[in-house]
């Protein structure tokens, strides 16, 4: 578990994933074992080109400065390492050259850096982006810059400091050869891994290039969406021209990695782009952060096949989007690797959503599935309108790793883009649990239209994969990549990738207790089911008031409220308990669920929302969430366990390689912290039991659409079905719980631009940038965008929702985004605070917080144990302790003696 303390995403000056404090040893474990090395001849077959010629080798320099050196400084190998490279640079008539780096980080807090960086030096916008605000006289000298980054150097002075072994003699009897395992090479090789991750985010790369040198050795890296292939050690004193070979074939074919498919967008594309606008205020609020970090991200336009959905023919046709700074990504090196990109049509001079990854070759890919999808009508998704595999853009390191056994061994992946019509703001947008249930009935029908008409389950629930369409009001279930076909449930065919592997918060604190305990059971539509339950637990915790909440005061700022949260252990230890809480089995299995358990065991929910009013009137959620787990209750006193028995994981099981995709917190080295033992739930349930269990690829008895269907249609009606009041039951989200969380991983949220944030607040690996990302100025005059129209809120009607029309039938309309109240969404991505108004109404109007109670004695004093660290009395600990006080008797006697 994570702590207050050992948390990165609580420090100010941590933004990223890669700044969380086990990111390395995740990181370490998943890659690791994807490394392979080759020898040079090998390596050098992946190379396009020749070697050099005798005369050109000649030209070129050699290491004799760098052996020649007297002193042991590993900032005086920087400058002849520079022009040994560069010669290569020169003699080819590249345009690129290398910098040395190692002193200036792209910001304060995208601090991580190379040593040497290889960057273009006919870009004007890479130029700016890697000589800003360096003043040094060394022309040498540059500054960070990812986005532009073709290849580096990491340059270490002995051996021992590096992340690998290099001469033959280093490596201990019975220890790998490549990897040093010492904790400085570890890491040592974190970093490293660090920084091909962070330039592979930022760019478009079918694979990258990385050097390593160590004294006088050297090893080269080839990077892709599997593995990392190594070559064998080059001594630089007797094969340096070896290393200079490999050297020359990349800079004469400028064979990089770049990306064939994408192009910088000129200066007319980057003018139209410029001059877009839209009713829609979210989408200028997109535009701008394009437009603004176009230094750092520099925008590209991107051609994908057009796509049809209702059977027109579009062979041929393509649509060319631009793009710039991601929306989300994925912090490893390897895996899907998926980005999401708000992108401008060229052609049609509007927003769409582009989806780029790396997929293993399955059965089925997301585009047949939306396609299979909207051939049956199903509603509540996004609309597919390009993309498709990029089939010569597929990794390669999978057919070096074949020593791996065959249950380890990496799939190909092959690179794949979809884009989709809708632009959708993210589930915890939503504006009061009115809205947040009346968008989760929308996904629920998705998801019940695809089981039953197009026989597709969607197996990753996540609140991550449920948008707000905020053009029509409707909610979108996305992100169908992971799911199955019910005839490939029925055959048994294995899914390529399982469930819940994505790096960011993923499906795990989502995923059922049957998911959970018995992670070898095959997926049932029961699962995803009780997926949605978990996602409205996990807003009601987050948003909403409860007897779980900090103490919070009228007029408080959000600095003050983030401080209280920070200190808040008990929501903090039933959070990471309730949806992170996960015991190592072996072989890369989990179990997990335990905690959830309990409170499906108990019929109630972890934590109990406090009242609307003085009159004790409860919140919608609230209603919503006891009635939920009565449904589960019931459905899991009718499961035959001894059924699943045979789906727990046994001696010998392992997960696919593919499951370490997902990173895992590591929870080891903070169990002793008292402030984090397991809350207990109240009184313990005792369930009957069916005889008989239903059918693992059917939904279970109890749980089913139907039945969630009648327990929203009851939160929406009156008893007699007609219409019910919501007058006072709107506006009862608040402020966000997590912020400043200790325990909660991989927590995003979105900032004014629209970009996914931790919880700190701050852009995941997006720098806080001076002057350098103001947009520079056209060369042209562009005439200033006409005036926006606001966006007034729909509400579209629905033929099926119950909800949609008794919300409808009896909220007041939305105010328009220009004139709306303090408060109220007006932006898709701001994450500001509440307003000071609704706050102190609600203190105001709950005197329950200031004297809340726990639902039992037992929370309660688990509450306080977790606070103060004290435990209570009990009578064998009385006992205990009256047996180690002393008596009169012995005090007299110690005096005396004294």
């Amino acid at each position: 578990m994570r702590t207050t303390t050992s948390d990165a995403t609580l420090a100010s000056q941590e933004d990223s994933p890669l700044k969380v404090s086990t990111w390395s040893e995740m990181t370490l474990k998943q890659v690791d074992g994807r490394m392979v090395e080759l020898t040079i001849e090998r390596f050098k077959d992946l190379l396009p080109g020749k070697d050099l010629s005798t005369t050109q080798s000649r030209r070129l320099k050699t290491f004799k400065k760098v052996k020649d050196l007297k002193t042991n400084s590993e900032h005086a190998r920087y400058d002849p390492l520079c022009d040994i490279f560069n010669a290569v640079e020169i003699l080819v008539k590249s345009a690129n050259r290398w910098k040395i780096v190692a002193d200036h980080p792209e910001t304060c807090d995208v601090d991580h850096k190379p040593d040497l960086a290889l960057y273009p030096d006919d870009q004007p916008h890479s130029i700016r982006a890697y000589m800003h605000e360096v003043n040094h006289q060394n022309p040498n000298v540059a500054r960070c810059a990812w986005g532009w980054m073709y290849s580096y150097v990491e340059v270490k002075i002995n051996e021992a400091d590096a992340g690998f072994h290099f001469s033959p003699s280093s490596a201990e009897e019975g220890e790998s050869k490549l990897l040093r395992e010492t904790e400085e090479g570890r890491n040592a090789r974190a970093s490293f891994i660090k920084y091909v991750t962070t330039a592979m985010l930022r760019q478009h790369r079918t694979h990258y290039y990385s050097f390593y040198i160590a004294g006088l050795w050297a090893r080269a890296f080839r990077w892709d969406r599997v593995g990392c292939i190594v070559s064998e050690p080059i001594d630089l004193r007797t094969q340096s021209s070896v290393f200079l070979d490999i050297l020359y074939r990349l800079a004469k074919s400028n064979a990089w990695g770049l990306e064939d498919t994408v192009t910088l967008a000129s200066a007319d594309d980057i003018k139209q782009l410029q001059a877009f606008d839209s009713p829609e205020e979210h989408y200028t609020v997109h535009r701008d952060t394009i437009l603004r970090f176009q230094i750092s991200y520099p925008i590209y336009k991107v051609s994908c096949p057009a796509l049809s959905i209702d059977g027109t023919d579009t062979k041929g046709e393509e649509r060319t989007y631009l793009i710039g700074r991601h929306l989300a990504g994925h912090y490893s090196p390897v895996g899907r690797c998926t980005r999401g990109y708000v992108a401008y049509d060229l052609a049609n001079r509007c927003m769409a959503f582009l989806k780029d990854q790396w997929r293993c070759f399955s059965r089925h890919t997301e585009i047949e599935t939306y396609q299979r999808l909207h051939a049956h009508h199903v509603e509540y998704i996004a609309t597919p309108v390009a993309g498709g595999d990029i089939d010569h853009h597929r990794t390669v390191s999978q057919c070096y790793l074949q020593d791996l056994p065959v249950d380890k061994r990496p799939v190909e992946r092959v690179h794949t883009r979809l884009v989709t019509k809708e632009v959708g703001v993210l589930l915890e947008q939503y504006e009061d649990s009115v809205e947040l249930l009346r968008i989760i009935t929308h996904v629920i029908a998705a998801h019940e239209q695809a089981w039953k008409k197009a026989g597709i389950l969607h197996r990753d629930v996540s609140h991550t994969n449920i948008l707000i369409d905020l053009a029509t009001g409707k909610g979108i279930l996305n992100d169908w990549d992971l799911a199955k076909y019910e005839q490939d449930m029925l055959e048994g065919v294995p899914a390529c990738e399982p469930a819940g592997i994505s790096v960011s918060l993923g499906t795990l604190p989502f995923k059922s207790v049957m998911s959970l305990r018995y992670p070898l059971k095959p997926p049932e539509v029961a699962d995803d089911i009780e997926s949605f339950i978990y996602v409205i637990d996990y807003m009601a915790m987050r948003f909403h008031l409860h007897n779980a909440s900090p103490e919070f005061k009228p007029g408080m700022t959000e600095e003050e409220r983030n401080k209280l949260n920070q200190h808040n252990k008990p929501l903090a230890s039933l959070v990471h308990h309730f949806f992170f809480d996960e015991k190592p089995i072996g072989n890369g299995l989990y179990h997990a669920g335990d905690y959830k358990y309990d409170a499906i065991k108990l019929g109630e929910p972890a934590v109990k929302l406090l009242p609307l009013d003085d009159t004790g009137r409860a919140s919608l959620i609230q209603e919503c969430l006891d009635k939920a787990y009565e449904l589960l209750s019931e459905h899991y006193q009718k499961i035959n366990f001894s059924y699943y028995e045979r789906f727990k994981p046994k001696r010998g099981h392992c997960t696919r390689i593919d499951e370490g995709d997902r990173n895992r917190p590591n929870t080891e080295k903070q169990k002793g912290d008292p402030a984090f033992k397991k809350p207990r739930l109240g009184r313990r349930w005792r369930g009957s039991r069916a005889p008989q269990a239903s059918s693992p690829l059917r939904p279970r008895e109890g749980l089913d659409h139907e039945a969630l269907y009648d327990m929203l249609a009851s939160l929406f009606l009156n008893e007699d079905n007609t219409e019910r009041d919501f007058a006072g039951l709107h506006w009862d989200k608040t402020y966000d719980h997590f912020i400043n969380q200790g325990v909660v991983t991989y927590v995003t949220r979105k900032n004014r631009s629209g970009y996914h944030t931790f919880s700190n607040g701050k852009d995941i690996a997006i720098p806080k940038l001076d002057t350098i990302e103001e947009a520079p100025e056209p060369q042209e005059d562009v005439p200033p965008p006409a005036a926006r129209v606001t966006r007034k809120s729909t509400r579209a009607q629905t033929a099926w929702s119950i909800a949609e029309a008794a919300a409808r039938g009896s909220r007041k309309r939305k105010p328009t985004r220009r004139t709306a109240r303090k408060g109220v969404r007006t932006k898709p991505a701001v994450a500001s605070p509440q307003p000071e108004k609704e706050t102190q109404k609600a203190t105001a109007s709950r005197k329950a917080e200031a004297s809340r109670t726990p639902n039992s004695p037992r929370i309660a004093t688990a509450v306080k144990a977790d606070v103060t660290g004290e435990r209570p009395a009990t009578r064998r600990g009385k006992a205990k302790a009256a047996e180690q006080a002393p008596t009169r008797r012995l005090l007299r006697s110690a005096q005396k003696a004294g």
